[in-house]
């Protein structure tokens, strides 16, 4: 860019003479960029033509813009150092052959990772990836925050395809898998910048979102299959997930409207609940009930006691407390789980009724309406496999007294 054309066009729009004076006595840029209220005064001189001549300098408009130009450049060289690309990012500090190789040299259990300055943008690039939903499901990638959660997804059998840590002592302690992966260290500043906790835990892993298939079902899982209409706080969609990974569902059903199961708040709060059991989001009603087998009993988690006149449909669904069902008599079950605003739809009960279900609610004290979502499922999860456990256990007391 020519310098002397941006201060003969800062001269023309401000002019102001008094800046002028700043530059002509060589004071650096940087100190007169400090000094904001320059803009604001009034020139103490106009100079209308380039053959005006500066009574102090002898010196006409144009000799005046070239001579601040050259300078302005010699202080700005003073105060700034120079700026290098390397393929690992810009850097405002001179670098040597030696920083080069060092980076080059850097390893994690036979894994080379690359040192990125606080200037680089490929952790900011990453991050607009996964920020909303439309994103997240446009690149097909996801965002992991802690030791904790990366190992979970490792363990898994999930790759990362980018690792951002601060500390060398945090990744070593993963059981990184064989393949490629990009391992980047960076400093804790970067890393709490980008960051959506107050207290970053150090390492930031970007993974491909697994598939319908990729996460199989566990063979010792119950037949027990959840469906979630209208959830749509985070909390509640990771709380549910590891409920239902801890109790051993069979799978996860997502209606549409429900929060997207890969936000960053669902991963934090399931705790790996995500890669143990299978999932599956944004489904109709019509798909719903081909995941659905003709036998199968399904009940509405449903915390109202009293229901307008007019809604004949749930009128028609019997009522019961949760310890007063028995859920062992049917060989494969199903529990609709609603919001806590929006509640259960109307698609929800026609479903219960065609597979002969009921209503059951959680009993509270204190004039207490209802639970959250999560805390209520996770009373209605654990009963149903405690009776159903019972029954196995009797079933296997009464195969050893027949043998």
């Amino acid at each position: 860019m020519n310098v002397g054309r941006v201060f003969k066009r800062l001269l023309l729009i401000t002019q102001s003479y008094e800046c002028l004076k700043c530059i002509n006595s060589q004071s650096s840029l940087k100190n007169v960029m400090k000094y904001s209220r320059w803009t604001h005064r009034k020139p103490a001189k106009v100079l209308l033509s380039e053959n005006d001549i500066d009574p102090l300098t002898k010196e006409n408009d144009k000799q005046i813009v070239k001579r601040a130009a050259r300078n302005i450049k010699s202080d700005f060289l003073l105060f700034k150092k120079p700026l290098y690309q390397t393929k690992y990012g810009i850097n405002d500090e001179e670098m040597s052959s030696d920083d080069e190789n060092k980076i080059e040299e850097n390893e994690i259990s036979g894994t080379s990772y690359t040192t990125l300055f606080n200037s680089d943008t490929t952790l900011s690039q990453l991050m607009l990836k996964v920020k909303s939903r439309k994103t997240r499901e446009k690149y097909g990638i996801m965002m992991l925050e802690g030791k904790r959660l990366n190992q979970d997804a490792i363990l898994a059998g999930l790759l990362p395809k980018d690792l951002f840590f601060s500390r060398v002592e945090d990744v070593k302690s993963l059981s990184m898998p064989s393949g490629v992966i990009n391992l980047y260290k960076i400093t804790y500043k970067a890393m709490k910048l980008w960051s959506s906790l107050e207290t970053p835990p150090g390492v930031i892993g970007f993974y491909k979102i697994p598939q319908n298939n990729e996460i199989k079902e566990d063979i010792n899982s119950i037949p027990l299959t959840i469906i979630c209409d209208n959830i749509r706080d985070p909390g509640n969609v990771g709380a549910i997930l590891r409920t239902a990974a801890g109790v051993g569902c069979k799978n996860v059903l997502f209606v549409t409207g429900c929060a997207d199961v890969w936000d960053s708040k669902v991963l934090r709060s399931a705790s790996g609940g995500h890669f143990r059991i299978p999932l599956k989001q944004d489904l109709g009603w019509n798909d719903v009930n081909q995941h659905l087998s003709e036998n199968i009993s399904v009940y509405l988690a449903d915390n109202r006691i009293t229901i307008p006149d007019h809604d004949d449909l749930t009128n028609s669904l019997s009522l019961l407390p949760y310890y007063n069902v028995d859920f062992s008599a049917s060989s494969s079950l199903a529990i609709v789980i609603g919001g806590e605003t929006e509640g259960l739809s109307k698609q929800a009960v026609l479903l219960s009724k065609h597979h002969n279900g009921a209503r059951i609610n959680i009993p509270l004290a204190n004039e207490l309406d209802s639970l959250n979502s999560g805390a209520a499922l996770s009373v209605i999860l654990f009963e149903i496999k405690r009776q159903l456990l019972l029954v196995k256990n009797q079933r296997i007391s009464a195969e050893r007294k027949c043998a």
